[in-house]
Formats: structure tokens, C-alpha cells, sequence
């Protein structure tokens, strides 16, 4: 495998191009989870958690994931990519990582998810807000309010979805 010649390539990248990475590596997480996370959240978080849940619930993250990426990819601009950020970039590559960390500490067993959140997101995350950044699309304030309004829906959509507490 030519890694050089991969650094090159993600070197070369705009972030209205890179923030496609999203999607297949949202995919990814999604398999790791499939084969146990049901299992997983039945013994662990509420045993009214179903494999229909898990489709659902995974099936409109990826298709906001594509939404979204669509969107900061046709209008690169502060306002979409502060949105874009808050609604799932950092939602999902920071607070659902330090969700499966928090969660296989928390009950010592392997949180379906652990892998790719340790392996794929962090990267991602960093690579993606270094091209914002760079390109002058992040600003501090605006990742201060995204990494802020992403722990509070991140925390709103586990205890719902995961939990089965009444958020709203």
C-alpha cells in the first residue's frame, strides 16, 4: 500500500471534497455495530431496544450524513459548515466515540463501535476540522458553539434512542 502516495492525494483535498470521507466512514462504524449492538444496548441499556431501532436509528444517521455532506460540499460557507460540524461531523466522530469509550469502561465489556471509533474517527475528525480551519471556514467561536450544541444533541439522542428516556 502506498501510504505516501495517500497523503499525497488527502493533502490535495478541499474540504467541500474531503468532507465525502463522512459517509463511508460512518458506513463502517455502522458494521462494526450491526452484528452486536442490539444485543449489546438489550443487556446493558433497555431491554425495549429493537433491531428495527437500530435500523432506523442508523438508517436516518446515514441518510443525515449524506444530507448534510451534500449540503457543506455545494455551499462551503461559515454558517453550513458550523451546522454541518454541530449536526454530525463532531456528534458523531467525538461524542459517539467517547460514548463506546465511556460505555466499555463503564460496563467492562466491549461497546460495539470501540474499533472504529478509536481507529477511523479521530482522524477524520482532525483532517476535517484542519481543512475548515485552514480554509477559514471554522472559526474558534463557531467550534466552540458546534463542539457544545453536538455534546447536547449527542447526549439528547443517546438518552433517547439508546436509553429510551423521554428527552422532548
Amino acid at each position: 500500500m502506498n501510504f505516501d502516495g495517500i497523503g499525497r492525494w488527502l493533502g490535495r483535498r478541499k474540504f467541500r471534497e474531503a468532507v465525502w470521507l463522512f459517509p463511508p466512514a460512518f458506513l463502517l462504524h455502522v458494521l462494526e455495530e450491526a452484528p452486536q449492538f442490539t444485543a449489546w444496548v438489550r443487556h446493558y441499556a433497555s431491554a425495549q431496544f429493537t433491531p428495527q431501532d437500530f435500523l432506523r436509528n442508523n438508517g436516518l444517521g446515514v441518510l443525515l450524513g449524506i444530507v448534510l455532506t451534500a449540503l457543506v460540499s455545494r455551499w462551503p460557507n461559515r454558517g453550513v459548515v458550523t451546522l454541518y460540524f454541530a449536526a454530525i461531523l463532531t456528534q458523531d466522530c467525538v461524542f459517539n466515540a467517547l460514548f463506546h469509550i465511556a460505555t466499555t469502561a463503564l460496563y467492562g465489556a466491549y461497546s460495539p463501535g470501540l474499533i472504529t471509533s478509536l481507529v477511523v474517527r479521530p482522524p477524520l475528525y482532525a483532517y476535517l476540522s484542519r481543512l475548515a480551519w485552514r480554509e477559514r471556514l471554522l472559526t474558534a467561536p463557531a467550534a466552540a458553539l458546534s463542539f457544545t450544541a453536538a455534546g447536547l444533541i449527542h447526549a439528547a439522542v443517546v438518552a433517547q434512542q439508546v436509553y429510551f428516556v423521554r428527552v422532548f
